[in-house]
């Protein structure tokens, strides 16, 4: 139980991280060249 609780958590962080990411990377990029 618990160490699938690890990695679901682990795996979120992952996809959140990857969204930050790109958003980052497509945003901010963006905002900066203006």
């Amino acid at each position: 139980m618990t160490r699938i609780k690890r990695g679901y958590i682990a795996r979120r962080r992952r996809t959140k991280l990857r969204l930050f990411a790109s958003s980052f990377q497509g945003g901010s990029f963006t905002t900066y060249e203006l």
